[in-house]
């Protein structure tokens, strides 16, 4: 066989043939909202395409069957109870703090998760969001393991992977970015990350370790949290670099794998894509508050300033809702419980995306090239649309200050403003290149951490065999 032959065949078999053995992967999200599995089911079918087998415990059910995914249900968990006075009070973020002790054990606990121990893992992903009491199946497994952020890196993660954070200069992902940044914004967004930290050095991370050491549930030679942060093998965030406002310094085992869930936008169902095809040059607005926040949470006077406005609006509006209909509701309004959002974002018909600004919808619709008003409610959501607004691609709408013909005439700007369809079609062109990117280098990293870099091989002082 000639040289040249040769070098076809292996050229060939890098090219076309999967990179791995099929490792087993167990993916742990079980805290939080659905949108963190969602983010997670992104990594995970860009595993299973490179021929590796995911199973993924969470607390919700699966929409669909997945090949080489398997999805194990956390039972009887749910948030809406810390949600629902969210529109009207504030701390909702920090309860999680208070609360989710609690809710890691009875998940923990019940019977076909403990279950999983009896299986084989070659490597773990491990959401890290309120969930230190999963850390046993770190320390039960002993693979190499990785953890996933859902909102970006946060003020507690940064110690977890060594990884370098300045607050005063780059700010934090909980608190809106605002430039200049003055002292007094230094100062304040200093604190918080402070305040932050020491609830989850001195507060969350030995509660849940002592609760699940006397539960039975952690061996009692299980280290400590903050010892079995010393060997993660890196840290898979849900940002994009390039979307970063600030932009915010990170190690080489931070990996930006933001937007990794969003797929090309396909055809809407019939009935929904003639519905939108109708609105003519109109357009149509697309409203949604997210997978955690219901509806029904919504105060009356809210309700009705939002039926008032869309009313009064030539544009269509397809809301998303929990229930067929509702009083009062306007010709122009259509109400869906489910809808494919980044679908309907796709739809050339789709003007504008009213949200409450969670990370992947602020992510589907920069993807899309479509502009937003954000009106945030709780956690990284101020942030989210406070670097929107200051970007240039959307307004931001606080619910304090929700007034029908202020709202009203911010729709108006939004939807006729050239200014706001041009960056975004820049937008757009920048954040394709990176998604074309972000899949192929995250498996590449978990693939070399996976055979060069865990446990006796790892050199250096601070790093501990688990």
């Amino acid at each position: 066989m000639s040289l040249i032959k040769i070098c076809l065949i292996l050229i060939l078999s890098i090219v076309y043939i999967p990179h791995g053995e099929g490792e087993r992967v167990l993916v742990v999200t079980p805290i939080g909202t659905k949108s963190h599995k969602i983010f997670l089911m992104g990594i995970s079918e860009a595993l299973t395409k490179k021929g590796h087998h995911v199973t993924m415990v969470s607390a919700f059910e699966p929409d669909k069957e997945r090949e080489n995914i398997r999805e194990v249900i956390i039972r009887n968990y749910t948030v809406d109870y810390l949600l629902k006075k969210a529109f009207e009070q504030t701390g909702t973020f920090t309860k999680f703090y208070f609360i989710s002790t609690k809710a890691c054990i009875d998940g923990l606990k019940q019977e076909h998760i403990q279950d999983l121990k009896k299986e084989k893992f070659d490597v773990i992903i491990m959401s890290v969001f309120f969930d230190y009491c999963y850390f046993s199946l770190i320390h039960h497994f002993k693979v190499p393991y990785v953890y996933a952020s859902p909102l970006g890196i946060v003020t507690p993660y940064h110690k977890m992977v060594g990884n370098i954070d300045v607050p005063s200069i780059s700010g934090s992902l909980l608190s809106e970015p605002a430039f200049p940044i003055t002292f007094v914004k230094r100062l304040r967004t200093t604190l918080s990350n402070l305040m932050y930290t020491i609830l989850n050095d001195y507060y969350l991370e030995p509660q849940m370790h002592s609760q699940c050491v006397k539960s039975g549930l952690c061996p009692a030679d299980m280290p400590l949290i903050s010892e079995i942060h010393k060997n993660v093998s890196l840290i898979l965030i849900n940002s994009v670099k390039t979307l970063e406002k600030p932009p915010r310094p990170s190690m080489p085992n931070v990996i930006h794998s933001g937007a990794a869930f969003i797929k090309s936008p396909k055809k809407l169902p019939k009935d929904l894509g003639e519905w939108i095809d109708a609105s003519g040059e109109e357009g149509c607005i697309y409203f949604s508050l997210g997978s955690a926040l219901n509806p029904d949470f919504l105060p009356e006077e809210h309700l009705k300033t939002l039926l008032k406005v869309f009313g009064s609006l030539k544009q269509r509006v397809l809301w998303k809702y929990n229930k067929p209909t509702i009083p009062d509701l306007p010709k122009n309004v259509k109400l869906q419980k489910w809808l494919p959002q980044n679908d309907v974002l796709g739809h050339p018909k789709v003007k504008l995306f009213i949200t409450h600004g969670g990370l992947l919808s602020t992510h589907e619709s920069v993807y899309n090239g479509v502009p937003v008003i954000g009106m945030p409610v709780f956690a990284d959501q101020y942030a989210n649309m406070a670097a929107v607004e200051l970007e240039g691609f959307g307004r931001l709408m606080e619910w304090d200050k929700l007034e029908e013909n202020i709202f009203r005439d911010m729709i108006l700007e939004v939807i006729n403003s050239k200014e706001y369809e041009v960056y975004n079609m820049d937008v757009w062109a920048s954040i394709l290149l990176v998604l074309l990117l972000t899949f192929y280098i995250s498996w590449r990293v978990i693939k070399f951490i996976l055979r060069k870099c865990f446990g006796p091989k790892v050199k250096g002082s601070k790093r501990k065999k688990e």
